[in-house]
């Protein structure tokens, strides 16, 4: 064995796990408030380069739409170089690229280095994540929910800082400080020690090379290497919604939060107040669900069904709330709700599909949140630009946000059922099949 190289037989929970979890809060915290600093910089970077907000908006949507297409490519790098050099690597093109962006001169020479840095933070955020199922077994809820706390500290702690570096350098020089800064990310990708694994229990298909250069062998060739089989998978199909809803109705809460509350008479500070606690219930959602689900107090499935459902009604209440203390304590049950919903998807998700298949999963789960990004910034704009209120738009999202919840109990329903645990081997033999393979026994539907 290598030199460096934990042996899997003799790990444990813990150890050097805790570094792992260490290295990937890090580095999520730096390319989340990556985000965060180009919207600080956004009005300075309009002025001084005389371009259009709506440009610059775009500019930093393509980033971050092209880091979620990159998650698939850097599932597959990490199955053929490693988590630790493809983090490494996202890290370098982070940096370069915020160092680059801080000599633009005009919209090219702006996109340009954005693309680049969109492409880093592909790499980055999905390999760090699935490290953490290599370390950690029974504590893997709590421990990952300690390395997703990172997001909302990244969400409430990246303005004031950069804020503090605008007053001080400028735009320019609050980019290339940020640049040196995302370098981090590379060393806490050194933290990624590899682990020699052999995981004959999740079945994990060994690919070997084409020797028939038909369009069909390519193809199962291309199946077997991205597990597109989990496409078909009904569980895995619950899980995808989750986490693509959790995130993209997040995402556009954010957005239109503040605006739609100074619409409905509230006070400019009072407006930017509301993100506050919603950021702290969130930090608070996360760290507890980790504790709730590994200490069995409840199991994660009948959780992320509840949280789900709260997170929906919070959103649909919201025109209902009229008064600020009525915004706010909706504000920080949904924080508390959205808070738990992505580290319960992720654990629910790493269960089902084992540890071997864990890095491609979670790569087309992020793909997809990629194609469906624009649109669910978009839409609720539409409502308002048609409609004149927000109201729409909220009420909305939380029909969105609750739209896995039947699919989560009907999904639970079938695992229970005699007739799906006979249908299961069917199922094994159609991916056969497919395969042109044996995928020996799989964990999806076993749940």
């Amino acid at each position: 064995m290598k030199k460096g190289i934990v042996a899997a037989d003799k790990r444990e929970d813990g150890g050097w796990g805790w570094a792992i979890v260490g290295g990937t809060f890090f580095a999520l915290f730096i390319r989340v408030s990556t985000v965060k600093v180009l919207a600080v910089l956004l009005p300075s970077i309009r002025d001084d380069l005389e371009i259009d907000t709506s440009v610059i908006g775009w500019v930093i949507s393509a980033m971050l739409t092209l880091s979620d297409f990159t998650a698939l490519p850097a599932a597959w790098m990490c199955t053929r170089c490693g988590h630790r050099l493809v983090v490494m690597t996202g890290g370098l093109l982070v940096s370069v690229g915020l160092i680059f962006c801080s000599l633009s001169m005009g919209v090219w020479s702006l996109l340009s280095p954005l693309v680049l840095a969109g492409v880093g933070m592909g790499l980055v955020e999905n390999p760090t994540i699935s490290m953490v199922t290599v370390y950690f077994n029974e504590r893997y809820a709590t421990a990952t929910s300690l390395a997703l706390t990172s997001i909302p500290i990244g969400i409430m702690v990246a303005p004031l800082m950069t804020q503090f570096l605008l007053d001080t350098y400028g735009w320019r020089g609050a980019l290339l400080m940020w640049g040196g800064i995302s370098l981090h990310m590379s060393v806490c990708g050194a933290l990624l020690r590899p682990v020699a694994t052999v995981d004959s229990a999740d079945g994990d298909i060994v690919v070997s090379p084409v020797t028939d250069g038909s369009c069909k062998a390519r193809w199962k060739q291309f199946v077997r290497a991205s597990h597109m089989y989990l496409l078909k998978d009904f569980s895995f199909f619950t899980i995808l919604c989750i986490l693509c809803c959790e995130r993209l109705c997040f995402m556009a809460w954010m957005i239109y939060l503040v605006p739609h509350a100074i619409q409905e008479g509230l006070t400019p500070y009072q407006a930017a107040s509301l993100p506050l606690g919603a950021g702290f219930a969130n930090f608070f959602g996360k760290v507890i669900q980790g504790l709730f689900v590994d200490s069995k107090l409840v199991t994660s499935n009948s959780l992320l069904c509840a949280t789900a459902f709260v997170a929906g009604l919070c959103l649909m209440l919201d025109p209902l709330a009229g008064t600020f203390a009525g915004r706010f304590v909706l504000g920080v049950v949904y924080g508390l709700a959205v808070g738990t919903l992505f580290p319960l998807g992720v654990t629910v998700l790493k269960d089902l599909v084992g540890e071997s298949r864990f890095i491609l999963a979670l790569g087309w789960c992020t793909f997809i949140m990629g194609m469906l990004r624009m649109p669910m910034g978009f839409i609720p704009g539409l409502l308002y630009d048609v409609s004149g209120s927000y109201d729409a738009s909220f009420i909305s999202l939380g029909a969105v946000e609750m739209l896995p919840v039947p699919l989560l109990i009907i999904d639970l329903i079938r695992r229970r059922s005699r007739w799906f645990q006979s249908r299961r081997d069917a199922r094994r033999d159609d991916y056969e099949m497919l395969l042109g393979d044996s995928v020996g026994s799989s964990s999806l539907g076993e749940q």
